[in-house]
C-alpha cells in the first residue's frame, strides 16, 4: 500500500462521514414533531438509510477524485 492509497482512503472515509453527517442533520432537523410512535420509527430508518447511501457515494466520489489526481502525480514521479 502506497502513500497515495492511505491518502485516498483516509479522505474518501471524511468525505463519507461529513456528508453522512450532514444528512442526518438535516433529517433531524426537518422531521415534523407531531409524528406517531411508527412513523418516528419510519422517518428513522429511512434518514439513517438516506444518511448510508450519500455517505457511500461520497467516498466513492472523493475517492475517484484523488485517484485521477494521483495517477498524474505517479506518472511524472515514474518519468523523472
Amino acid at each position: 500500500m502506497n502513500k497515495f492509497t492511505i491518502i485516498k482512503k483516509g479522505l474518501g472515509l471524511l468525505a463519507g462521514l461529513g456528508a453522512g453527517k450532514v444528512v442526518a442533520e438535516v433529517a433531524k432537523n426537518a422531521k415534523p414533531h407531531d409524528l406517531k410512535k411508527y412513523e418516528k420509527v419510519v422517518y428513522w430508518v429511512g434518514s439513517v438509510v438516506l444518511s448510508a447511501m450519500v455517505s457511500d457515494q461520497a467516498s466513492e466520489y472523493a475517492e475517484d477524485a484523488i485517484e485521477k489526481v494521483t495517477e498524474g502525480i505517479e506518472v511524472k514521479i515514474e518519468r523523472k
